[in-house]
């Protein structure tokens, strides 16, 4: 597909570009590769991390890895301090679930 080629291939590719990235992979049912898109794109914007709340991600949220990702990105100690997102919430003492 065209989006991986571009992925692969650009190396300046803009956070908003690896995002709409993101959403195709998603679309598609790739949800690994949106994921890296995403994780790709937050690198770019210095940990901004929007997008994959789109219902579009919802299997994204549910890999294992999305939720190293929010915790590698600082979102889960800030939920834990500041409260959960409607899309989250905790499991226990160190788990959570996204829906």
């Amino acid at each position: 597909m065209e989006f991986r080629r571009l992925y692969n291939n650009e190396d300046d590719l803009t956070s908003r570009e690896l995002y709409e990235i993101a959403i195709w992979a998603a679309y598609f049912g790739d949800q690994e590769f949106a994921l890296n898109a995403i994780d790709r794109s937050v690198t770019i914007s210095n940990g901004i991390a929007m997008f994959q709340w789109l219902p579009v991600f919802h299997e994204v949220r549910q890999l294992p890895r999305f939720k190293e990702f929010m915790k590698e990105i600082g979102l889960v100690d800030y939920w834990k301090e500041y409260g959960w997102p409607d899309l989250c919430h905790p499991v226990g003492d160190d788990d959570f679930v996204c829906d």
